[in-house]
C-alpha cells in the first residue's frame, strides 16, 4: 500500500453523540462515494472510470480517538495517486453532504492527507 508522498489519502471524520447514528452515517457515505464510482467490493477498489483504478477506501471505523466528550467518532479513508481524483471525491462527497438532510446534525470534517490518523 502507497502512502504519502507517494499517494495521497483523503479523511472523512464523522462525529456525532449517538455512536450508531455516527457509524450509519459513515457507512451512508462509503457507500453512496462506492455507488458513485463503480466499485468493485470484493476488492474495494473503485472501476469503470478512467483513472479510479487505483482509488481504495478504507472504512468507516473508529478514529483513533474514537470519544471525545461523549461524541463518538468515526472516520472513512479513500487514497489515490492523484490528488485531483481525490479532489473530485471531496466535491462529490460536499454536494451529497449538503443536499442530504441526513447530515444536518452532524459534525463532518474533510481533510487531505491529514498529519494525525484523527
Amino acid at each position: 500500500m502507497k502512502y504519502p508522498p507517494v499517494a495521497n489519502i483523503f479523511a472523512v471524520l464523522i462525529a456525532y453523540k449517538m455512536e450508531t447514528k455516527a457509524v450509519n452515517a459513515g457507512k451512508l457515505l462509503g457507500d453512496a462515494l462506492r455507488e458513485q464510482f463503480i466499485v468493485n467490493r470484493t476488492s474495494e477498489r473503485l472501476q469503470g472510470q478512467e483513472g479510479t483504478e487505483e482509488i481504495v477506501i478504507i472504512g468507516p471505523a473508529k478514529a483513533s480517538l474514537g470519544k471525545v466528550n461523549d461524541i463518538y467518532r468515526h472516520v472513512l479513508y479513500i487514497k489515490h495517486e492523484d490528488y485531483t481524483v481525490l479532489r473530485n471525491i471531496k466535491d462529490f462527497l460536499e454536494g451529497f453532504i449538503e443536499y442530504s438532510d441526513q447530515f444536518k446534525e452532524f459534525n463532518i470534517q474533510l481533510d487531505f492527507n491529514p498529519l494525525s490518523n484523527s
